[in-house]
């Protein structure tokens, strides 16, 4: 069965750099900009997706934190894993996003995007 990646990143260049990655490693990509389209989507669907991956840093009102509120204190969402990827590794944001229940806080800088991939196939095959 074909996993699906909810992709929540507003650069279009990583989006599709992202999205080839892990359209290479067999899955699926539904890509949001920003986590207002992303919760909409979310809360429109029954078909959820395997594993969010969110961007810390997003455009809009909805940014990376406020995201991951809505969907691990949603009871329709809260079990989806969720990796997020961010330039900023300061302790207190890695932290705060881990104990509202990120799975994963991964460093772009400081991480390949194939590791961030594996990390993927780690969660979703859990």
């Amino acid at each position: 069965m074909t996993k699906t990646i909810l992709l929540i990143e507003d650069e279009e260049v990583l989006q599709k750099a992202i999205s080839e990655k892990l359209k290479a490693a067999g899955m699926k990509t539904v890509i949001f900009s920003n986590g207002d389209e992303a919760i909409e989507h979310l809360s429109k669907n029954t078909d959820l997706p395997n594993l969010i991956w969110l961007d810390y840093y997003l455009k809009g009102d909805l940014n990376g934190l406020g995201f991951l509120t809505q969907v691990k204190s949603n009871i329709n969402t809260k079990s989806i894993p969720v990796i997020v990827v961010s330039n900023s590794a300061s302790d207190s944001k890695v932290q705060n996003m881990l104990s509202l229940g990120a799975n994963k806080y991964m460093l772009k800088a400081a991480h390949r995007l194939d590791e961030i991939i594996d990390h993927v196939k780690e969660l979703t095959e859990a």
